[in-house]
C-alpha cells in the first residue's frame, strides 16, 4: 500500500528527490530537520517558515502528510507554500531520509512525533496549526486531529476509506 518505501521506487526517484530538497532549500529557505519518534525512528522533515513574511497568512503552520508514493520534497508542499503559509512537510516512515516501516503504529508515532516538533521546537500552537492530508495521508492527518483536537483545520485531498474499492476495477478479475 505504501510503494514510496520500496528501496527500487526510492532509488529511481533519488535524483528527484535531491533536487526537490536542495529547491525547498534555496528558494524558500527551508530547513531540514531529522526528528526521532518514541520507538526509534527517524523521520525527514523540511520546515518553511514564512511567520516574518508580509503576508499574514504565515502565522499559522500547514502540517503536509503525503499519499502512498509522495514525498515532501515533491508533493503537496507546494500549495500551502505559495499561499505562503507556514509549512512542514515529513516523509512516512520508511520514505526516502526516514527509517522504519510505514505500519500504523510507526506512521502514529511519526505523525506525533512531527506535530511535538511543531509545537515544542518550532513554536506553534495547535490553534495555528492546519493538518492537510493527501490520499493515505489522511490516515497520518485523521489520527493526528483525533489527538489533538484543538487544530485550527483539516484539510483531506483525495482520500479514501476501503482499498478494495479502489483495487478491483484494476486488478485482473481472477484476483477479486
Amino acid at each position: 500500500i505504501y510503494p514510496g518505501s520500496i528501496g527500487l521506487l526510492q532509488k529511481y526517484l533519488h535524483q528527484m528527490l535531491v533536487q526537490g530538497r536542495a529547491k525547498l532549500v534555496l528558494e524558500q529557505r527551508g530547513t531540514r530537520n531529522k526528528i526521532e519518534t518514541i520507538d526509534g525512528n527517524t523521520i525527514d522533515t523540511m520546515f518553511i517558515d514564512n511567520r516574518h513574511s508580509r503576508f499574514d497568512n504565515g502565522k499559522n503552520l500547514v502540517i503536509c502528510s503525503e499519499g502512498n508514493a509522495g514525498f515532501y520534497e515533491i508533493g503537496i508542499m507546494v500549495t500551502p507554500i505559495e499561499l505562503k503559509y507556514s509549512v512542514l512537510g515529513f516523509n512516512h516512515a520508511g520514505f526516502a531520509g526516514s527509517s522504519g516501516d510505514p505500519f500504523p503504529k510507526q506512521e502514529q508515532n511519526a505523525a506525533d512525533a512531527v506535530i511535538q516538533f511543531a509545537i515544542e521546537s518550532l513554536g506553534f500552537a495547535p490553534e495555528n496549526i492546519v493538518l492537510y492530508g493527501w490520499s493515505i495521508g489522511a490516515y497520518n492527518t485523521l489520527w493526528l486531529a483525533s489527538q489533538y483536537p484543538n487544530v485550527k483545520g483539516i484539510v483531506l485531498d483525495a482520500t479514501f476509506d476501503d482499498l478494495l474499492i479502489l483495487a478491483l476495477p484494476r486488478m485482473p478479475e481472477s484476483l477479486s
